[in-house]
């Protein structure tokens, strides 16, 4: 009985292998292996189980567990606890084969599922301790790759500088050893801290250049998210129409993939558009769906997000008792997350909420929390901060809120 098991888990294992080499393709590829896992979906399960269940006394199985986690086409279709499930498996069936590749694999993809689940800390740790393996196998493609998350996490935690550290090394990594896809990441990657520094035309120009390559190379994720960047940065620029263009583009490719972190996205983006278009009411649908699929995938950053853009509605409303509730509900989560410059600005925007009802002490109190974050990370903002908390003893009016 075991040999059968055998052959079949393997079977399993070579169909999901062939269907995550199709995902990698790009273009129509990818969007035909995923109808293909869906329909392999419990095959793949029963022979992964088999593997897990027998690892710790046969070879073969601990070597299946271990390659069944790593699969790239899992990020996208696995919810976050079953994910982490499969890779401690694989893991611990990495340490049992003495295999550093597999440890570092799978450290590494721990390390993006606790990314998006908020717990940037812990996903620091697991990228850092990958990137150890990776340097000394040596293993120069997941050494860029690891240098990429690393420098995610800074940016997350408002680190924008040291973000753009490591994507600059992880960019040079990858253009020596011609691997398009990580350069069109690392350029999209740059491009996001550059707006995050307020320089929008720096932002534009790489996330262009990410867009170029993903199409060029069939990317479909990589070609919404630099649409999605896009379309952020010519909002900052008042060009809202253009970028409502690029975000419902990006939400397309994410329903096209099934990739429902990037529809929430989407929904949030093209719902700031509108609210900078001043159609108000037509972006609370947006920004509530953006709100129920993050809640569902349990993404905190993402519910963070939809509350703040909620809370933005609501006092652009004239609401302020809802805008400060979602203000409220997006510092808890934030501060879960870890992510500082979201902090700062979620305690300025709840300052410009009490500002406006007339508790000018609270206002003045918040105001001064926020600012020492936003200096602290040297956000653009700060200046915006530390004009409003000068005059907010004297003067309570309508400020715009922090983007």
């Amino acid at each position: 009985m075991l040999d059968a098991w055998v052959r079949y888990s393997v079977c399993f294992y070579n169909t999901l292998l062939g269907i995550n080499h199709s995902f990698l393709q790009g273009g129509e590829s990818t969007i035909a292996s995923l109808a293909q896992f869906e329909m392999n979906r419990e095959n793949v399960r029963l022979g992964q189980d088999w593997a897990a269940k027998n690892s710790l006394h046969h070879s073969i199985a601990a070597n299946l567990c271990r390659r069944f986690a790593v699969l790239e086409i899992l990020d996208l279709r696995q919810p976050f606890n079953e994910r982490q499930q499969w890779l401690r498996l694989g893991y611990d069936a990495s340490i049992r084969l003495n295999d550093a590749q597999g440890k570092a694999d799978a450290l590494a993809k721990l390390g993006v599922v606790f990314a998006r689940m908020g717990n940037l800390d812990k996903a620091i740790n697991f990228y850092q301790e990958a990137l150890e393996i990776y340097i000394r196998i040596p293993d120069p493609l997941g050494e860029s790759n690891e240098l990429g998350n690393v420098g995610l996490a800074y940016a997350a935690k408002g680190n924008i500088l040291g973000a753009i550290q490591y994507y600059e090394k992880a960019y040079a990594l990858d253009r020596q050893i011609g691997d398009r896809r990580g350069e069109g990441a690392d350029l999209g990657n740059l491009g996001n801290a550059y707006y995050y520094l307020g320089d929008f035309q720096t932002a534009i120009r790489y996330n262009e250049q990410h867009l170029e390559i993903a199409r060029e190379i069939g990317d479909l994720q990589g070609e919404g998210e630099a649409l999605g960047s896009l379309g952020i940065a010519l909002d900052a620029l008042g060009e809202n129409e253009q970028a409502l263009e690029k975000h419902h583009a990006y939400l397309d490719l994410a329903k096209k993939l099934g990739d429902r972190r990037g529809e929430a996205t989407a929904l949030g983006n093209i719902g700031v558009s509108l609210a900078n278009l001043g159609r108000l009411e037509d972006a609370l649908p947006y920004y509530m769906s953006q709100l129920e699929i993050a809640t569902d995938i349990l993404d905190l950053r993402r519910q963070a997000s939809a509350m703040g853009n909620l809370g933005n509605l609501y006092k652009n409303l004239g609401r302020l008792e809802l805008a400060a509730s979602n203000y409220q509900h997006q510092l808890a989560l934030i501060r879960t997350v870890g992510d500082r410059r979201s902090e700062g600005l979620a305690l300025y925007n709840l300052a410009l909420c009490h500002g406006l009802q007339g508790d000018q002490a609270l206002c003045v109190e918040l105001g001064e929390q926020a600012l020492t974050i936003i200096t602290e990370i040297n956000d653009p903002a700060q200046e915006k901060v530390r004009e409003n908390l000068r005059n907010w003893k004297s003067i309570v009016g309508t400020v715009d809120h922090a983007g």
